[in-house]
């Protein structure tokens, strides 16, 4: 049988395991997966995987682009160029923008953008807090992957971004649950309690205090947690799929873990940040160091860690949010100025493929958090997220040999200088090549795929299936 493409030799993670297997593709998706040398002569664009783990391709499930708006920050161009060059190949985007994903109209204007300029592939949040329920038909119909919402005032000086998509009351999250419980999707929030937030932040204010620790204080593990809980008791009320974005706190992890143990429909999410950085990162960087939720204490990195391990946390993604450099020099003396947020997109793989070959990490533990619990959860199962028959042939070739630290200065986002809170921290390996339904879009140097050549992710939508068994 004749391929279009055969990835052979590689280490292929598959099941939970690393094992030597070669994958052949056809028209974009895996048609074979067997033993090497299966495929011997079957065609003569044949990939030498040699010495490489062969991987799915990544699904960074929470990621801003914020395009069209704020261009200087990111778009769609720059951000999927830099996440093909560290191994992902679908990112879900968040409803931040201007105008913000309010309504179907909305996002199939940003999904048309994103078509024209994507190197990957892109699904969409949209928003769940107009409490419209001809909203929420128009953005399932115009496909949706999720809905969000923050659980705050809209934010002083970014209205035009915000606009439609907080619920600042208790009343409002009622009314938003009423709502989602007619919808069958993930329904995510970002979750701080607002009233504390407000009273803790008056009081440090009051005393003069401006320093990035202080940003840490105002936002403690009970802020999280509390808001949290309220989320998944509505959630249980409801039969709302609550997901928790960015679990920060040690606090959060035990509630959730309660109530997956209770029944609860719920899933969770961390950030490569909140499992290696504390609060005595904002002392050192300030507002390069600042993001929501903010970084707490050493033994809440311990605790979500145990989160991570024990299948508490579902999914791993970037929260990639950049912002300029000139935005966080400004606010070099006030942190209360700062905006939230730094480039992670790109190191998301790295870190998460780096914690299984230096042994903090089981491989089945990563393949969940980066390919198939996100492929589950945002409907996208089984086209991407494994490799097997039938999927997408999205593939990343990863050198494990490759050892170093992370450096700002070779991102290739935009806005790369703002990551510097990862400067210097240890790297192991690297992504040499990545393709998207069998395209390269990555070789190793330089972005070698066709821009607009991704597609618009929609849930349950499937590959073009002409697989054979292997």
């Amino acid at each position: 049988m004749e391929f279009d493409g055969i990835v052979a030799n590689g280490d292929v993670l598959q099941h939970g395991e690393i094992r030597p297997l070669d994958i052949a593709f056809r028209r974009g998706t895996i048609a074979a997966v067997s033993t090497p040398g299966t495929f011997n002569g079957a065609t003569a664009n044949v990939i030498d995987a040699r010495g490489r783990l062969v991987l799915p391709g990544a699904i960074d499930s929470h990621f801003h682009v914020r395009a069209p708006s704020h261009p200087e920050r990111e778009d769609f161009g720059s951000a999927t160029a830099a996440a093909a060059a560290a191994g992902v190949t679908a990112i879900v985007e968040m409803p931040i923008s201007e105008p913000p994903t309010t309504t179907g109209t909305r996002l199939r204007d940003r999904a048309d953008l994103a078509r024209r300029e994507a190197y990957i592939d892109v699904g969409f949040y949209a928003s769940s807090a107009t409490l419209s329920r001809d909203d929420l038909l128009g953005s399932l119909d115009a496909g949706a992957l999720a809905f969000k919402a923050f659980l705050q005032q809209v934010p002083p000086g970014r209205e035009s971004e915000f606009d439609g998509l907080c619920l600042a009351t208790t009343g409002e999250l009622l009314d938003a649950f009423r709502l989602l419980a007619e919808f069958d999707l993930p329904c995510v929030f970002h979750a701080e309690d607002e009233p504390m937030i407000r009273r803790l932040e008056a009081r440090l204010r009051q005393a003069g205090r401006m320093d990035g620790a202080a940003h840490a204080e105002s936002r403690p593990d009970v802020v999280e947690a509390v808001s949290v809980g309220t989320l998944l008791r509505l959630g249980e009320a409801f039969g709302v799929h609550v997901h928790v974005p960015h679990v920060s706190s040690g606090m959060t992890v035990s509630l959730i873990r309660d109530a997956k143990a209770r029944g609860i429909a719920v899933t969770a999410e961390t950030c490569p940040h909140y499992l290696h950085f504390d609060a005595e990162s904002l002392t050192r960087l300030g507002p390069y160091a600042k993001c929501n939720p903010p970084f707490k204490t050493p033994r809440d990195v311990e605790a979500v860690w145990a989160g991570v391990m024990d299948g508490t946390i579902d999914t791993l993604a970037s929260d990639h949010a950049p912002f300029t450099k000139a935005e966080k020099d400004r606010a070099r003396d006030d942190i209360w100025t700062a905006p939230p947020g730094f480039p992670g997109g790109e190191i998301l793989v790295p870190f998460a493929i780096g914690a299984a070959l230096d042994g903090r990490l089981p491989w089945r533990r990563v393949e969940a958090l980066l390919y198939e619990q996100p492929a589950r959860i945002f409907g996208l199962w089984p086209t991407k997220g494994v490799i097997r028959p039938g999927a997408d042939a999205d593939l990343v070739l990863y050198n494990p040999d490759d050892r170093g630290v992370f450096d700002s200065h070779t991102l290739r986002c935009k806005n790369s200088e703002t990551a510097r809170l990862w400067d210097g921290v240890p790297r192991i390996g690297a992504v040499e090549m990545t393709l998207l339904r069998g395209e390269t879009v990555f070789d190793g140097s330089r972005i070698s795929g066709r821009i607009g050549g991704g597609r618009q992710l929609r849930r349950g939508q499937t590959s073009v299936v002409n697989a054979v068994a292997g």
